[in-house]
């Protein structure tokens, strides 16, 4: 009679443990397939130069020759580096959207301070090279008497270029806060019930 209660019993805490490692997996699908979603509307807005829907600040003169086409959206080429990443923390899951330093889809140093100073903003130097070549841009576009030639005649006292800050992240994050926990609740509860999400 003992052994048999204990054999139930030895089922049950098996029952347990398999029922939490489904509900485990479970939570870390929903979390993955919300996190994945996100990044997919973060890369399509800052394509379009409107993270969370707010404007990103133009492209100066000189910025838009420094790069094709000219008539580009401001970041729109730190799009392909947006990137999902989802990781345990202690009993929970953190999902992290954008430019991610942590899990399996982290970016580079470089491509983290690219996105560092776009975002917060930044003063550069000029190197004389650069200089040169900004002000050849300038007088190739004096020749065809275009009004924003006077952007690319630097003053002899410029050293320095300024990078406006350009926040990505935070207005995102802002425009989709209140959709994120009741999708992941979506998530779960669907992939509970042995639905493919």
């Amino acid at each position: 009679m003992i052994s048999a209660v204990f054999k139930e019993l030895q089922k049950t805490v098996k029952d347990i443990q398999a029922d939490k490692a489904r509900t485990t997996k479970a939570m870390e699908t929903a979390v993955k397939v919300e996190g994945y979603r996100l990044m997919k509307i973060l890369k399509e807005q800052l394509k379009a130069g409107k993270p969370g829907g707010s404007e990103l600040d133009p492209l100066t003169e000189i910025g838009k020759r420094y790069g094709k086409p000219i008539n580009r959206k401001p970041l729109s080429r730190l799009a392909p580096a947006i990137r999902y990443g989802v990781e345990r923390r202690g009993d929970g899951m953190v999902v992290g959207i954008g430019f991610v330093d942590y899990g399996s889809k982290k970016l580079s140093k470089s491509w983290l301070r690219i996105a560092e100073e776009q975002q917060e903003g930044a003063v550069k130097a000029i190197s004389e090279e650069r200089r040169k070549g900004i002000i050849a841009i300038g007088a190739a576009l004096a020749k065809k008497k275009a009004a924003t030639a006077k952007f690319f005649f630097l003053r002899k006292t410029t050293q320095t270029a300024k990078i406006p800050p350009r926040p990505v992240i935070d207005p995102f994050i802002s425009a989709h806060l209140s959709e994120v926990e009741r999708n992941i609740v979506n998530n779960f509860e669907r992939k509970m019930r042995g639905e493919r999400i």
